[in-house]
């Protein structure tokens, strides 16, 4: 059976994603140790890894800024439709159709990114005063550029930019 277009678009665009990033500009790295965390946080998740490390990465700037802010709320948003693409990823990637065995194995992968990043951004406003660091900007312009383009607000050609 055939995958919906939209599907079967975002299972080629995440398939496509390691070697797209690697092609791109590297971003600074990130502090000692986080990206050995993140990818032990994320070893399961398959093709939608960097999906769920940007539903965990808005996540987090949610948390961070309050729900009651407006960069909460833009976050928020961003984290909802990166978390329903990671999702429709699984489904597809182990052929089941069974939306709460979907959240169940993508949301402790999300909260496990979530928490590195929180502590992240808590330990960049201890260091520096601000919650960002280079890498960390990269990553929120790639997954922002990510997410328009998945929900349609960019242009097809318009790859993100930044590596995740």
């Amino acid at each position: 059976m055939p995958l919906p277009p939209i599907r079967a678009a975002l299972c080629a665009l995440c398939l496509a994603l390691p070697a797209t990033a690697q092609e791109m500009s590297e971003a600074p790295a990130a502090p000692e140790g986080f990206d050995e965390a993140m990818g032990a946080a994320l070893a399961a998740a398959g093709a939608g890894e960097t999906l769920v490390q940007c539903t965990a990465l808005f996540r987090a700037f949610r948390l961070y800024a309050g729900e009651q802010t407006e960069v909460g709320r833009m976050a928020a948003e961003r984290e909802t439709d990166m978390a329903v693409f990671s999702v429709l990823v699984w489904q597809d990637e182990t052929g089941s159709e069974d939306m709460e065995a979907a959240f169940e194995v993508v949301v402790p992968w999300v909260d496990a990114a979530t928490e590195l990043y929180l502590d992240r951004m808590t330990a960049n406003q201890a260091e520096s005063g601000t919650v960002f660091d280079a890498n960390l900007e990269g990553n929120l312009g790639f997954c922002n550029a990510l997410r328009d383009r998945l929900a349609g607000d960019a242009p097809a050609d318009a790859a993100p930019d930044g590596d995740q």
